[in-house]
């Protein structure tokens, strides 16, 4: 192989280095863009130096329409990757058949241009040179026209991307260079400038292959050109960029404001995050208090191009605010709550004896009533009214009677299961709803209060010593009741007999209508 042939067959492994390692360094799908324009420029520098040692004009004319494939293809391949890599993937999906248009026609000609020459006028092999004498015909200038076009478009968009986030001199510097091998090996070739016998161009595009991938694999075209500089740096959120060794590589103002910390690059972070931050799923909250402002600390594991995850993208936005408020909210609700406790209190509870009030007492009946219709269930009613209680009142004053009220309101409720339920109808008068409960454990119960109650001691506001008797009235569902109204105003023909008969007694309405005595016991 002749030395001249060097430069070409270095930039073909050049260009399938980079081709075969783009995938590593650039994201898809503008991977496939690079990948096929450092394959294309392969194919160029292959067809080149593969065609030098060789004099035949028939080898030599076809290796030349062969490497049109890479010739016409690879300049607008760089432009395609320039729109996909810069975020036109939109665009280039809608518009990619017209960036195949030009190089086709252009293969197209290299084909068949014994037919019309317009891509070559004469094609002429010189003896004992390695270059061929080519005189182009009307088609070539037109195609390098825009092929010049392709890649100088692609350039700019290149460094208009890159141009938008700010401190990023070595990419734009690795992109503006790349280029211009290109271009000064095609034009040194076509001016006469050249001093090798063969056309420099592909090894240009190979160099400029190498040079890209280069900075690829350097990160210089890193993930955070994706958020512009000058964005990242104006967030009111913080941001703090950390390697997979919980070392600060970036962050921005308000990152080191919010955690008053410098944040020095280089730095670990660990110390500076709630403990056990790092192990948690990403974008769970975490909440720090930090002096007088809380703050929301989430994070998120950014994939490399191997979908591994690298490092730790940290976020730290203030919630003081929403702390705030949502603590005065909830003192708010509390304090409704607990006015709404107090309203269904003063609402079902009486306030004296603490014992339910008339109007829970029958909203319970009529809910016990209902439910032992359903399932044909016991239910009984006592209706209990103390004896000469206006007595108390009248000799010993209200504060007296009210003590006797509250006394045999606790006497009650300890009597009784917790499913039943003791109520003050109103003065001196109770009442006690016992569902599930026949007529015979009804009327042992109610004679059960009786008993307990006239054995209380009682003190009026001198301290001396009475009792008080009481009477009740005992009704239940089998004492031929036809509805829950008809069921109390049995139990208070009962109670009105007790008062009748003697007072200090327990009544009940029998199967059978008539009213009766329960048989007192002896103590």
């Amino acid at each position: 192989m002749s030395w001249c042939a060097l430069p070409s067959f270095v930039g073909m492994l050049a260009a399938l280095y980079a081709a075969l390692n783009s995938n590593k360094y650039v994201r898809y799908p503008a991977n496939l863009y690079f990948s096929l324009l450092s394959f294309l420029v392969a194919w160029w520098c292959m067809g080149q130096w593969a065609v030098l040692p060789w004099e035949i004009y028939s080898y030599r004319y076809f290796f030349a329409k062969l490497q049109y494939i890479g010739i016409a293809f690879a300049p607008f391949m760089w432009l395609a990757f320039a729109l996909s890599y810069s975020g036109y993937n939109n665009w280039l999906r809608k518009y990619q058949a017209l960036l195949w248009i030009l190089p086709g026609i252009t293969v197209f000609a290299a084909f068949t241009n014994d037919y019309h020459y317009q891509l070559w006028r004469s094609f002429e092999v010189i003896p004992g040179q390695l270059a061929s004498d080519i005189e182009y015909g009307p088609w070539f200038p037109v195609y390098a026209l825009f092929a010049y076009m392709a890649v100088l478009a692609g350039t700019i968009i290149l460094i208009l991307r890159i141009r938008s986030s700010s401190g990023r001199w070595p990419q734009f510097i690795a992109v503006s260079i790349a280029p211009i091998f290109v271009l000064i090996a095609n034009m040194a070739y076509l001016f006469g400038l050249n001093p090798l016998p063969v056309d420099p161009t592909p090894s240009g595009f190979a160099v400029s292959s190498l040079i890209a991938l280069t900075a690829l694999r350097q990160k210089l075209f890193s993930v955070s050109l994706v958020a512009r500089r000058e964005i990242f740096q104006q967030l009111a959120d913080g941001v703090i960029v950390i390697d997979h060794r919980l070392l600060i590589v970036d962050r921005n103002p308000s990152a080191q404001r919010l955690l008053n910390n410098e944040l020095a690059i280089g730095e670990t972070i660990d110390t500076l995050l709630p403990a056990g931050f790092l192990g948690k799923p990403e974008n769970e909250s975490s909440q720090m208090k930090l002096g007088d402002q809380w703050l929301d600390i989430r994070f998120s594991a950014p994939l490399n191009l191997n979908n591994h995850s690298y490092g730790r993208i940290v976020v730290i936005r203030d919630i003081s605010k929403e702390i705030e408020t949502q603590q005065a909210l909830l003192s708010t609700q509390a304090q409704l709550e607990e006015l709404n406790d107090k309203l269904d209190r003063m609402a079902h509870i009486d306030e004296l004896t603490g014992l339910a009030n008339r109007r829970r007492f029958y909203e319970q009946l009529g809910q016990a009533w209902s439910i032992c219709q359903q399932l044909n269930n016991d239910l009984s009613v006592a209706i209990i009214d103390f004896d000469l209680f206006k007595q108390i009142n009248d000799t010993f004053g209200h504060q007296t009677g009210d003590r006797v009220l509250s006394q045999a309101a606790q006497t009650i409720q300890k009597t009784l299961r917790e499913e039943d339920l003791a109520a003050r109808l109103g003065g001196e008068e109770f009442a006690i709803l016992l569902p599930g409960t026949d007529l015979e454990s009804a009327l042992y119960l109610a004679e059960k209060i009786r008993k307990q109650i006239a054995k209380s001691e009682l003190l009026t506001n001198d301290g001396a010593e009475f009792h008080m008797t009481v009477s009740i009235g005992v009704a239940s569902l089998f004492s031929g009741s036809e509805n829950a109204d008809a069921l109390i105003s049995r139990a208070d023909e009962a109670l009105y007999f007790s008062k009748q008969s003697g007072r200090d007694a327990v009544s009940f309405v029998r199967m059978d209508g008539k009213i009766r005595r329960y048989p007192l016991h002896s103590e």
